[in-house]
């Protein structure tokens, strides 16, 4: 949960710096080809890290049927960055602390509502 807790704590701090905000803005809405490849760039990595996550909790033996990182990283920032790029909402500490909440309930338990 530790490492979960310092990823999540990254990416909110980082969008809470204005001009952060606005590069990722301009991100999110070009298509050209350098826009496309710092997006990937930028996925992959938060991938790379939350894979390294995963796998250290599948080693300490806390998962035992963990998600895929992409989905991890969706439950855990999704709402952290609808609110940084779209709806200009602040997010306090005990939001974010939800989204990590919800993000470690979804990786020990799974999604709710199906099956």
């Amino acid at each position: 949960r530790g490492d979960l807790t310092d990823f999540v704590n990254s990416v909110a701090g980082s969008l809470r710096v204005k001009p952060v905000r606005e590069l990722a803005r301009s991100l999110v809405g070009l298509n050209d080809e350098d826009a496309v490849k710092a997006r990937g760039v930028y996925r992959d990595k938060r991938v790379e890290i939350v894979e390294k996550i995963i796998q250290q909790a599948v080693e300490r033996g806390e998962l035992e049927n963990p998600p895929s990182a992409i989905e991890l990283i969706e439950v855990a920032t999704s709402a952290i960055w609808m609110r940084a790029l779209v709806t200009d909402l602040r997010f306090e500490q005990d939001f974010v602390d939800r989204q990590i909440n919800a993000a470690t309930d979804f990786a020990l338990n799974g999604p709710r509502g199906e099956g």
